[in-house]
């Protein structure tokens, strides 16, 4: 098949070839598989449905269950889309998924992950990617105007890289300019 018959393929010629790649009609991939395995699929996909999950309904396949990731991922993404389009203003950990969807990496990391504290109790990482052990915290105003709050972002920090997480602190002077942010958040992540 040459260059230019692949960019002309109909919807059905699509479907056809996600049916010969995965028969089993009872279960649907997951589309990081479908994409490791035929990224140009995956781009029609993309291109002629516009998205995996109208794709799967126009077939009438089954969704793939979804991981605790992607849920938190679905949960948070529509709670900013609400904010930002509704209330016309992001926060700054909005600002910071924004950068982490311009790198790509948005399905990485989860928001608000529950870390376990030494009191018992949970820390809220802002973005935590488990794989990689990266974790993300963005420190907004009220950080430097608590009495006491940066010793004890240090102090928990230090408990968090005791288990081999690296931590990157992002403060709102930081996002004075989002390109400073985006050098840094992809520093970050293509240091580790």
């Amino acid at each position: 098949m040459s260059k230019n018959s692949k960019r002309k393929m109909s919807r059905q010629e699509v479907r056809d070839r996600f049916c010969l790649l995965f028969p089993d009609r009872k279960h649907s991939p997951r589309y990081q598989r479908v994409k490791k395995q035929d990224p140009f699929l995956y781009g029609m996909i993309m291109r002629k449905f516009n998205g995996y999950r109208a794709f799967l309904k126009a077939i009438k396949r089954p969704m793939p269950p979804t991981s605790r990731k992607e849920r938190a991922f679905i949960k948070y993404s529509g709670n900013v889309s609400r904010r930002y389009f509704i209330n016309c203003w992001s926060s700054l950990e909005e600002s910071t998924f924004g950068v982490l969807t311009l790198l790509d990496r948005e399905n990485d990391f989860i928001h608000n992950f529950p870390f376990p504290s030494p009191k018992g109790s949970f820390y809220k990482l802002d973005f935590f990617d488990y794989v990689n052990l990266l974790d993300i915290e963005v420190d907004g105003i009220f950080h430097t105007a608590i009495p006491g709050q940066a010793e004890r972002d240090a102090e928990r920090d230090v408990y968090i890289q005791s288990f081999g997480i690296d931590v990157l602190r992002l403060t709102s002077q930081d996002f004075h300019d989002l390109r400073i942010i985006l050098n840094k958040v992809a520093q970050f992540i293509g240091d580790n």
